[in-house]
């Protein structure tokens, strides 16, 4: 599958079509579905650690519709925790009211239980202007530029728009290099931690991950209200219900590579299911 035709489902803000001359069956994109999350017991496994995409430069793109009202406490969209001396990853928001939640990134290339310095790179969205609304789809994408010398740099985009971060003091400012080793499974909608899961309350649509940071006019067009560009195409692509998928089953397919999600809940019963709300 070309990167150009890739760029043109990422590209896709909503429940428009797009014409593509990539040859798909059809000739089109339509995005007509999303997975709905409960905040509960719901999750998606991904059966993998992605230690090559996470131990370099990387960026995460995603749609998340948030509920009518935000619960206490914190909810994931993806989650890696591990044993100490190993790298760790979350992207998730905390909430500030009920009608109002932060996001919170946590990145490191190991992790200490016992001193909690070695989180490397905790940043957070700050000011109201950058806080989730209820209700609402967003465009989310963090982009990390992992370079093999020099610092790490964290950018965080809502909606195109890149926002301020700031490194909360209990932790280090940056991690140094590429590198880094992480050996659990990457969790959607859930922290991979059997005491504090904290699961996503919502909708996910079009999540896709580079081994690559994007570029600000990369970003842009993925979130252009439909208007695709060309990108070089995401190691992993799922479309949360569209593509060869039927909106149907627990396997959520990988359109750009061959990591397969599967839907699923504890402690074993109704798993996530798809819906027809997507971004417009």
């Amino acid at each position: 599958m070309g990167s150009s035709v890739i760029s043109l489902g990422l590209g896709l803000g909503g429940g428009k079509a797009s014409t593509s001359s990539g040859g798909l069956p059809g000739g089109s994109y339509e995005n007509l579905k999303s997975v709905l999350f409960d905040g509960t017991d719901d999750y998606a496994d991904s059966g993998a650690t992605f230690n090559d995409t996470w131990s370099g430069s990387f960026t995460i793109s995603l749609w998340y519709k948030s509920p009518s009202s935000f619960a206490a406490g914190v909810d994931n969209y993806l989650g890696n925790t591990t044993a100490a001396g190993k790298g760790l990853i979350e992207f998730r928001h905390r909430q500030k009211s009920s009608t109002t939640a932060q996001i919170e990134l946590y990145f490191s290339e190991s992790y200490s239980a016992s001193s909690g310095a070695n989180y490397n790179t905790y940043a957070t969205a700050i000011g109201s202007g950058d806080y989730l609304g209820v209700n609402t789809w967003y465009h989310l994408c963090w982009v990390v530029s992992r370079p093999a010398e020099g610092s790490t740099s964290s950018t965080l985009y809502i909606d195109g728009t890149s926002v301020t971060l700031t490194t909360q003091s209990q932790f280090l400012a940056s991690v140094s290099n590429a590198g880094g080793t992480f050996d659990s499974n990457t969790l959607i909608a859930r922290r991979n931690d059997g005491t504090y899961p904290l699961y996503l309350d919502g909708h996910l649509d079009e999540m896709a991950f580079f081994d690559s940071a994007l570029s600000s006019g990369d970003v842009t067009a993925i979130y252009n209200s439909g208007e695709p560009a060309s990108l070089s195409g995401p190691s992993h692509w799922w479309r949360m219900g569209d593509g060869t998928e039927e909106g149907s089953g627990t396997t959520v397919y990988d359109m750009a590579g061959s990591t397969n999600l599967t839907l699923t809940t504890d402690p074993g019963t109704d798993p996530p299911t798809y819906s027809t709300d997507v971004p417009t």
